[in-house]
């Protein structure tokens, strides 16, 4: 699977963070919501090119959007100055 030809060890910044959201966007179609939380988490702890304005108008997320926890991680990385 892409994450593991292109993990976050070998390209932190733009491909492996790229790679596991396509793995998160995978996770929220097969109703693994909790896992794909987890990756959510821990793309927006670190350094990336991704955003919380564009986690939360990506529409394969919607799924996500009234989930508690997906509401605190939007909220808890809103005023991060890097997002």
């Amino acid at each position: 699977i892409g994450v593991d030809l292109m993990p976050l060890e070998k390209d932190a910044f733009a491909r492996g963070p790229a790679r596991l959201l396509e793995l998160t966007r995978v996770l929220v179609l097969v109703d693994e919501y909790d896992e794909a939380l987890d990756k959510l988490e821990h793309l927006l702890s670190i350094p990336s090119p991704l955003s919380v304005t564009m986690l939360r108008i990506d529409p394969t997320l919607d799924p996500l959007r009234s989930h508690p926890r997906f509401q605190t991680l939007m909220e808890q990385y809103a005023g991060d100055v890097h997002r």
